[in-house]
């Protein structure tokens, strides 16, 4: 007897969210989650899923889901992990190299002005020097505490994507059959 798992059925059960054929995207308070279509493992007794709770700024959190059925249809057993997201905000790497080479520029002409500013020209060399390597130094300053931050703050979403999986685990179980 072979298991089969409705997808269709499997959409309706989530009202309102904006689907396809490989996942499902819903709002619930103020947070996103994706859950991914299940997929059944070789034997087709075991059905993957992976859910993500999707956090803006930052990288998501992820549950890997693997449900384990009867013969019968009946749910055995649920085996899972759950990854927390990271990164938060970060000032690229382009950002900090436009900077250094727009400083760099100014330094260059100030270096080749007219003689009659009087020396003006290496003091503003100086101080465009100076900001160049304070924004540098605050850059990997931001860079290194904004993820550190992030992963103790949450909106909620995260400590909801435990009812979340709940709630998927029993859409997916309604929707084996034998």
């Amino acid at each position: 007897m072979s298991l089969k798992f409705d997808e269709g059925k499997f959409q309706k059960l989530f009202p309102n969210a904006d689907t396809n054929s490989s996942r499902i995207k819903y709002t619930i308070q103020d947070s996103d989650y994706r859950v991914y279509m299940p997929t059944w493992n070789g034997n087709k007794t075991e059905l993957s899923m992976q859910i993500d709770h999707i956090r803006n700024n930052a990288t998501d959190d992820h549950a890997n889901l693997v449900l384990t059925f009867n013969p019968d249809g009946t749910l055995q057993q649920v085996a899972g992990d759950w990854e927390a997201g990271g990164d938060g905000f970060k000032i690229p790497p382009v950002v900090v190299l436009a900077v250094d080479s727009a400083a760099a520029v100014i330094v260059a002409g100030a270096a080749v002005a007219a003689p009659e500013t009087a020396g003006l020209s290496a003091a503003v060399g100086l101080v465009v020097t100076a900001a160049a390597v304070a924004f540098d130094v605050y850059s990997a300053l931001f860079n290194y505490i904004s993820p550190k931050l992030i992963k103790l703050s949450d909106d909620g979403g995260r400590l909801y994507t435990t009812a979340v999986v709940c709630h998927a685990v029993n859409r997916a179980c309604s929707c084996v059959s034998a």
